[in-house]
């Protein structure tokens, strides 16, 4: 992930937002959704490296959590949500 550093010195990843608020709340739906978002911008790895710890978390609350750590959650009503119709979703 790209890293800003703050005007304290501190340094921190740049999170892509992610429409999930309003989403079908399934668990994979969400993993997939923020798969896609990293994917679209230029975060392949980092959406592989989710869905893996996502997978092997023992609760859904602690997936919500992983997925936090990689995308900023928003409302689909804050973003244009365009997708293409017929395009899947990837997971890894």
């Amino acid at each position: 992930m790209d890293i800003k550093t703050t005007t304290a010195g501190e340094k921190r990843r740049v999170k892509p937002d992610c429409p999930l608020i309003g989403q079908n709340g399934n668990i994979f739906v969400l993993m997939g959704v923020a798969s896609q978002t990293l994917r679209e911008n230029g975060l392949g790895d980092e959406a592989k490296e989710m869905c893996e710890r996502i997978q092997n978390s023992d609760s859904y609350y602690k997936a919500l959590g992983i997925i936090g750590e990689y995308v900023n959650i928003t409302s689909m009503d804050e973003q244009e949500h365009g997708r293409a119709p017929g395009k899947g979703l990837k997971m890894y």
